[in-house]
């Protein structure tokens, strides 16, 4: 799957270190187009070659990514972004940390880039280094990290290894942004607890509208350390939780219109419907999940 952060990243990676010149020229916007689509070709390639371990290959795809890239300097740091999951997976932790920290605090590596190289700590079973990435895709472009892999975020706060403060205020950044769509809500009640203890309560009321999971508001509605939020609660999610159940088929219907052939999308879209009492429309739709 090709995400926005992708092809504009492998357009700017790409883009001619003379844009005056570029313009002058004809096929230019053609030949930037095919150069784009072969660097995300070299990028698929490298993934690949992470989950195969196969590090030596990888390291030569690394080369032919960057060697021909125009800009040095980005060109350089993309290099060592991508080097580093390659120590990693060759149990060269040392290097790996080095080269880790190195692109991470470099300003040369903008967001996009950033973003590229987020999947490939998974590929080689190194989650935990994700976290520093993450942070610094939220704090330079929110909207990058919108577009990246839920499964894979949900993972990085399962695997996280930084101090309390800075897990929290991960949590609280991606619920601010609505990070998760319909499967955000667990992740804003979670920062919603974290801002009740910091005795934040009307930061913590402005995310009960990324809450619409029936259950959860039921639940939040029994908790007493959510009771400063439970009138705006109760008034948001209606008699009966009505327009909790209403909201959340909604967000469903959304998600799947979005992403017609994702089975969870569809799977979370029954739930829904049937939570909202509409058995006829979870029924038609359970015939289309897999078996």
């Amino acid at each position: 799957m090709r995400f926005p952060f992708t092809i504009l990243a492998a357009t700017l990676l790409t883009a001619t270190a003379c844009p005056a010149e570029a313009a002058s020229a004809p096929s230019a916007e053609a030949r930037q187009d095919e150069g784009a689509d072969a660097f995300i070709d070299q990028l698929g390639l490298y993934y690949r070659q992470l989950g195969e371990k196969s590090f030596e290959e990888a390291t030569k795809t690394v080369g032919s990514l960057t060697n021909n890239m125009p800009n040095r300097p980005v060109a350089k740091m993309l290099a060592t972004l991508l080097r580093a999951p390659i120590a990693f997976g060759r149990k060269k932790d040392a290097e790996g940390r080095k080269l880790h920290a190195e692109a991470i605090a470099s300003p040369a590596a903008f967001p996009e880039m950033l973003a590229l190289v987020f999947p490939a700590y998974f590929l080689v079973e190194r989650p935990e280094y994700a976290g520093p990435l993450l942070d610094q895709i939220l704090a330079k472009a929110p909207d990058v990290a919108r577009d990246l892999d839920r499964r894979l975020v949900w993972t990085t706060l399962r695997q996280e290894v930084e101090a309390a403060d800075v897990r929290d205020n991960r949590r609280i950044t991606l619920a601010e942004m609505g990070f998760g769509g319909s499967d955000s809500d667990y992740l804003s009640k979670t920062a919603i607890e974290i801002l009740l203890k910091r005795n934040e309560p009307d930061r913590a009321r402005t995310l009960l509208r990324f809450i619409d999971d029936p259950q959860i508001v039921e639940g939040m509605l029994m908790q007493r350390r959510f009771a400063p939020l439970w009138d705006v609660l109760a008034a948001q999610a209606g008699p009966g939780l009505v327009h909790s159940r209403e909201s959340s088929v909604r967000v469903a219907e959304q998600e799947l219109a979005d992403q017609p052939d994702n089975p969870e999308e569809l799977a979370d879209l029954v739930s829904a419907y049937t939570g909202a009492g509409r058995f006829a429309d979870a029924a038609a739709l359970r015939a289309r999940l897999p078996a």
